[in-house]
């Protein structure tokens, strides 16, 4: 108890002290509660010590690695200071991320006059090294992978048990580099190379080599196009007699098996049979012995309508069908067009082969 009056008013003294120690003590951790600190990095204490109430810090992270387009504040600062003032530092579009492998360059001045242009005027300090470098990430593009790729996408497309030809890749030479986003899916696109697309136009037996473009998409976005050179071998399903076949002989489909054998160099054009076009027999020019490969300088076609023969001719005109009888000016196997000459007129008439010593005329 204060009794006497010299010690009382030594009490009060001390009373008002206290509260006025007390009262900005508050104020300080009040103003010290409303700073923001990234959970990601624990601030040093003299980084805080030397924080102003109205500055911001902005501290250059470690880990700088923009994750979409865009790049923003966030991506390359930590920031201390008063919450709002960094959640409206955070938001801030810094420009768009370089290409994958490529760098920006960026100055404390770059920094300033995008928040000047945002209408940020407050007290900022840096810490950390400048200028920043920034890099995107890349994966470059390997002819392994390429080469894998286009295998797998020929072995779809020749899945068809009736196709007449492989293609086997040999080695690739890659035309240009790309550089592709890194640690995201890649999908290889040939768009030369569609469902349905003849092959034979592409991979020719004759050439061996042959430009490929190839298309990268990566997580279903296209990021480039390059080309590779591609040398190859040609896989023919090739006709084998399954019996001895003399000349004048007709050879058709029962007189074959198949076998696949690499396609060479050359003139030599193996036997085929298409029923489409009224192709399915062959009469042989040539003695093919049991076992060995038939090409088409070994046979010809059948001739149906021997040159100056005597032919019947069908003239047909709608539903009207009229016989007449002629002569071949021409040799003529099934599905040929030829002249014919009819009988008692000297009139040349184009008509098809359809049969042995028939043809026919539409009118």
């Amino acid at each position: 108890m204060c009794t006497n009056q010299n010690v009382s008013t030594f009490c009060w003294l001390s009373l008002i002290i206290s509260c006025f120690i007390f009262s900005e003590s508050s104020r300080a951790f009040a103003a010290l509660a409303d700073f923001i600190i990234d959970p990601e990095l624990i601030p040093k204490t003299s980084l805080l010590n030397s924080i102003s109430p109205a500055s911001s810090v902005l501290e250059v992270r470690t880990d700088i690695s923009p994750q979409d387009k865009r790049i923003l504040l966030s991506d390359i600062f930590y920031c201390y200071g008063r919450t709002q003032n960094c959640e409206r530092f955070f938001g801030l579009d810094i420009g768009k991320k370089p290409a994958p492998g490529e760098t920006i360059t960026l100055y404390k001045k770059d920094i300033l006059d995008i928040l000047g242009r945002e209408q940020i005027h407050l007290p900022i300090e840096f810490e950390g090294t400048f200028p920043l470098k920034i890099t995107t990430p890349f994966l470059l593009l390997e002819t392994e992978f390429i080469t894998q790729a286009l295998k797998n996408h020929l072995d779809t497309l020749q899945s068809d048990a009736d196709v007449a030809a492989k293609v086997e890749i040999a080695s690739l030479t890659l035309s240009r580099q790309l550089k592709l986003p890194a640690d995201q899916p890649v999908t290889l696109v040939f768009p030369d190379l569609v469902v349905g697309e003849d092959l034979a136009k592409i991979f020719k037996p004759r050439k061996l080599q042959t430009r490929i473009t190839v298309n990268a998409v990566v997580d279903g976005v296209f990021e480039g196009v390059t080309s590779v050179y591609a040398s190859y071998r040609v896989w023919q399903k090739h006709p084998i007699a399954n019996r001895d076949i003399s000349i004048d002989d007709e050879v058709t489909e029962r007189d074959i098996n198949y076998e696949w054998r690499q396609a060479k160099m050359g003139n030599l054009i193996p036997l085929s049979f298409d029923k489409n076009n009224n192709q399915d027999s062959w009469v042989a020019k040539k003695v093919i012995p049991k076992g060995q490969s038939i090409f088409l300088g070994q046979v010809e076609r059948p001739i149906w309508v021997p040159s100056q023969s005597d032919v019947d001719i069908l003239i047909k005109s709608g539903s009207v069908e009229v016989k007449a009888k002629g002569k071949a000016l021409k040799n003529g196997s099934k599905g040929d067009q030829i002249f014919v000459e009819m009988l008692g007129k000297r009139k040349r008439i184009l008509a098809r082969v359809i049969d042995i010593g028939l043809v026919e005329v539409e009118m």
